[in-house]
C-alpha cells in the first residue's frame, strides 16, 4: 500500500509542474499583452502628440541647390515643384549679406536680408515679439527684423523701433565668391521677431531682388501630409536637389518608439530626448 502511494505522488508531480508552468506563462502573456496595449494605445500616442506629430497634417521640406552639379533653383524649377502631386505651397527665398543701420543713426550692423513671400513667413513659423507678422503687400518696402538686429543698432526699447526706417546696403557675391555689386534699399520696420540670435531681416522678395537674381538660395515646399511629402521629396531629389525636413526627425522618433523597450531605454538614458523643442527645426 505504501509503495502505491509513493508511485501516485511521483506520477502527480510532473502534472502539477506543467500546470504551474502553464499558469505562469499564461499570466506573463496576459501581462505582456496588457502592457503592449497600454504602450501602443496610450503611451506612444501621447509621446507623439507631445511632439505635435500627426501624419495627416501639412508638413514642409526645404530644397537647396547643388552648385557642384549645376542644379539651380530658378523659376523653371519652381514651376516644376508646383506641379508635383500633393504639393500645396512652393515658396522661394533670396539671401543677401548686408549692412544695416537706422537712417537717423550712424551705428551699423552686419546682417542677412532674406527676400521672401508671405507664404514663406507662415511656413517658417516666425514668432513675433512686437508689431506685425505679414507685409502689407508683395511690393511693400517693409521689414520684419530679428530682436538681435534691433539691439545691435539701438539702445532704446525694441518696440520703439516699429515704424522706423532702416537703410540696408545689400552685397551681391558671384559664384566665385567675389564682390559683384552693392545696392542700398530702405525698409520700414513693421515687426520684430523674438530671435535673440542671429541677426536677420525678412522683406518682400520683389523689393529685395535689386540685382535681378535668377536663382534662389532655397525653396520651402509644403505637402498636404507626410505621405505626400515623402513622395514629393523623392521627385525633388531625383531632379538633383538636396532636401531637409522635419519629417526626418519624425521618422527618427517613430523608429525610437517602435518598441516599448527602445522607448523606455532611451527615456531613462537620455531624459532630454523627450523635449518637444527637438522638432523646432526650420525645415
Amino acid at each position: 500500500m505504501e509503495t502505491n502511494e509513493i508511485n501516485e505522488v511521483v506520477v502527480k508531480k510532473p502534472h502539477t509542474l506543467r500546470l504551474a508552468i502553464i499558469i505562469t506563462v499564461s499570466v506573463l502573456l496576459v501581462f505582456l499583452a496588457g502592457f503592449m496595449a497600454y504602450y501602443y494605445g496610450l503611451v506612444r500616442p501621447k509621446v507623439l502628440a507631445s511632439f505635435g506629430y500627426n501624419p495627416n497634417d501639412p508638413i514642409t521640406m526645404t530644397a537647396t541647390p547643388d552648385y557642384d552639379k549645376g542644379k539651380l533653383l530658378d523659376s523653371v524649377t519652381i514651376d516644376k515643384f508646383k506641379k508635383i502631386s500633393g504639393v500645396s505651397i512652393v515658396s522661394p527665398l533670396l539671401a543677401y549679406s548686408a549692412q544695416a543701420q537706422f537712417t537717423s543713426e550712424d551705428k551699423q550692423n552686419d546682417t542677412i536680408v532674406y527676400g521672401v513671400t508671405p507664404n514663406y513667413l507662415r511656413l517658417e513659423n516666425i514668432s513675433i515679439a512686437y508689431g506685425k507678422s505679414t507685409f502689407t503687400s508683395d511690393n511693400a518696402a517693409e521689414a520684419i527684423v530679428s530682436l538681435h538686429t534691433i539691439k545691435a543698432l539701438s539702445k532704446d526699447e525694441p518696440q520703439s523701433s516699429i515704424g522706423k526706417i532702416f537703410s540696408f546696403t545689400l552685397i551681391d557675391i558671384d559664384k566665385d565668391g567675389n564682390l559683384a555689386g552693392k545696392k542700398e534699399i530702405s525698409l520700414k520696420v513693421i515687426g520684430i521677431s523674438e530671435d535673440e540670435y542671429p541677426s536677420f531681416v525678412y522683406a518682400p522678395i520683389n523689393v529685395v531682388n535689386v540685382f535681378n537674381t535668377k536663382s534662389y538660395n532655397k525653396v520651402k515646399i509644403e505637402a498636404s501630409n507626410l505621405k505626400n511629402l515623402t513622395a514629393a521629396r523623392k521627385e525633388v531629389e531625383a531632379m538633383g536637389f538636396r532636401t531637409l525636413s522635419s519629417a526626418d526627425t519624425y521618422n527618427m522618433i517613430l523608429d525610437e518608439l517602435k518598441y516599448p523597450w527602445t522607448y523606455y531605454l532611451v527615456k531613462f538614458q537620455y531624459p532630454g530626448w523627450l523635449a518637444p523643442d527637438r522638432l523646432n527645426s526650420k525645415y
